[in-house]
């Protein structure tokens, strides 16, 4: 039987400061994937629909 050690939010916000690449679940700190490649076009998307949204809120045109 494994014993684990959960922490807290605040004990996870200090350790995630030296460590970025950690993320909590369930009280437990785990390294985080990296990002695929299928993700980060998801990203790039949605950042880019996003900005020209602003934009045409802001000023009735597209910037990008």
């Amino acid at each position: 039987m494994a014993v684990i050690h959960r922490i807290t939010e605040q004990e996870y916000r200090e350790l995630a400061l030296e460590e970025p690449r950690l993320e909590l679940w369930d009280g437990e700190p785990r390294e985080k994937p990296p990002m695929t490649i299928k993700h980060g076009g998801v990203s790039f998307y949605l950042a880019h629909a996003l900005a020209n949204h602003v934009a045409r809120r802001r000023h009735g045109s597209s910037v990008l």
